[in-house]
């Protein structure tokens, strides 16, 4: 990348990916909102197919990534290209398997509020786990699993929704900064 193109680079897009909603916008260097995807909303709904359970549609989520940013970026009369980089708030601990070849998701996303995992975590703690997992991954003990039966090409990979938002947001053509 050359210095004329870091030069034209000077808007940062935040997005806040939230339980019920997506939102963003997108601000200048000295900290001023230029547009943000107000007012429109771009909702998104939990399903709760079994008690404690909560799942989200992993490309609803994306949609409303891709769909919020767009929006930001068009009222703030700009265009992707101007980019400097992106901020992204979200779900928390919401995680998505996917298959690593295609990157498609191979099930719903799992909530932060899913309690399915709750009896394994639980005698990990009493096992003395706790902190070991903390150490290797830096996560506490709040994990859900992929619904049995659940199947995908070539390996599979979990992650954290800002890695898969901000890697989509960077690679599809709807939204990227590279074009």
């Amino acid at each position: 990348m050359n210095t004329r193109t870091l030069e034209t680079r000077k808007y940062i897009l935040g997005i806040d990916q939230g339980t019920t909603s997506t939102k963003a916008l997108v601000i200048d260097q000295g900290g001023t909102i230029l547009g943000s995807s107000s007012p429109e909303r771009f909702g998104i709904e939990a399903s709760y197919p079994q008690p404690g359970w909560v799942e989200f549609d992993p490309d609803r989520i994306l949609d409303t990534v891709h769909q919020s940013a767009q929006a930001a970026v068009r009222n703030a009369g700009i265009s992707f290209t101007e980019i400097a980089g992106i901020g992204l708030a979200n779900q928390g601990e919401t995680v998505i398997a996917f298959d690593g070849a295609s990157g498609r998701p191979i099930c719903p996303a799992i909530s932060w509020q899913d309690r399915r995992s709750e009896e394994i975590t639980q005698r990990w703690r009493t096992g003395g786990m706790e902190e070991t997992i903390f150490a290797t991954t830096g996560l506490r003990l709040d994990i859900g699993e992929c619904p049995r039966g659940t199947r995908a090409s070539g390996s599979r990979a979990i992650a954290l929704w800002n890695k898969r938002c901000l890697v989509t947001l960077a690679t599809d053509r709807r939204t990227s900064v590279h074009h």
